[in-house]
């Protein structure tokens, strides 16, 4: 019977279970490899490939919302391009995609592009509220 792992051991194991989950290798790939590396059973390799499989789901959680804040800073400044140019088209295409990735369903965007105070100036955040207040003007109407 092989020693039991302190957590050091225990934390190198569960990431290098975590690679092997992201190359593609199966739960049997999985059990094959650490009773050949570490001599652990599968029920121990079970409960390793659960830590591993949370670990994943919170780094995958975590980059959703940053790449959902990268992707809204983008198309703000996206959009504040196109309004610097005048080209309305752009920014009613570009307004109707941030309602999509808001999950949106209705939206008036009209508002936003006819408004005539200075909008390049508004942060993300004041945009997003106007956006945000359209929808819900639009779902009274």
């Amino acid at each position: 019977m092989a020693k039991k792992a302190d957590q050091a051991q225990t934390d190198q194991r569960v990431k290098e279970i975590c690679q092997w989950k992201l190359d593609g290798y199966t739960r049997t790939d999985i059990l094959r490899f650490a009773k050949e590396k570490w001599q652990i059973g599968p029920d121990r390799t079970d409960q390793l490939i659960a830590e591993a499989t949370s670990k994943i789901k919170e780094i995958n959680a975590l980059s959703i919302q940053d790449n959902m804040a990268i992707l809204n800073n983008q198309y703000w400044n996206l959009w504040r391009q196109a309004a610097a140019i005048g080209d309305i088209s752009e920014q009613h295409r570009i307004l109707n995609s941030i309602a999509k990735l808001k999950g949106l369903d209705k939206v008036t965007i009209n508002h936003i592009v006819e408004d005539k105070r200075e909008l390049a100036d508004l942060s993300d955040e004041e945009l997003d509220r106007m956006l945000l207040e359209g929808s819900a003007d639009a779902s009274v109407n």
